[in-house]
């Protein structure tokens, strides 16, 4: 049994800020920006809130979700037939093994398009947060954390199990993960 120190509510506040700075860093690093709000913001101890209005936050998250339903849907296209060939500027075959692999394959349907399905529902739950109850937000939530979860799940595949890669797929992952640390920022905010 750990006898681990107890924190102030100052150590835990100082903790939390922390991990925002860090995570704002991380966006920023990416290319993300919320209207202004800079890590400099951050250090400060300005808010996301404060530097960024909730419309143009939406309409960054809308806008990832909406990037990664188009290169799901493109993906699901091409398990379906529609194109003779998928896009792979990086890893040769890599794309064609992995879409057409068993572990694609053991569902009915392919399994890019449940991905488009969940960036689509992404969008409509951002869509439609500001105006309704918590249960909606709380939905977003566990549909981000579960899409986090599998575009993790999905790249270890790619690395430990087929050992090749599917650059729309990567893209696809990066997308999930950028949504899920900006929806963590805005929780952690939003619980300040």
């Amino acid at each position: 049994m750990h006898n681990w120190p107890a924190q102030s509510p100052r150590n835990l506040r100082a903790n939390e800020f922390s991990a925002r700075r860090e995570l704002v860093g991380l966006t920023n690093a990416l290319g993300i920006c919320y209207d202004g709000y800079t890590a400099r913001a951050a250090r400060s101890g300005n808010s996301l809130t404060s530097a960024s209005s909730p419309r143009s936050h939406d309409l960054l998250l809308i806008l990832l979700a909406a990037a990664g339903c188009i290169v799901a849907s493109y993906l699901t296209l091409y398990q379906l037939g529609a194109f003779p060939a998928v896009w792979e500027p990086f890893f040769g075959d890599g794309s064609r093994l992995l879409l057409h692999s068993s572990v694609a394959s053991s569902l009915p349907v392919p399994d890019a398009s449940l991905g488009a399905v969940g960036y689509l529902a992404e969008v409509l739950c951002v869509s439609v947060r500001s105006r309704t109850g918590k249960w909606v937000r709380r939905l977003y939530r566990v549909v981000v954390a579960l899409f986090a979860v599998a575009s993790v799940v999905l790249v270890a595949l790619q690395w430990r199990y087929f050992h090749a890669w599917c650059t729309l797929c990567l893209s696809s992952a990066l997308l999930s993960l950028i949504i899920a640390g900006v929806v963590a920022g805005e929780t952690v905010v939003r619980e300040e």
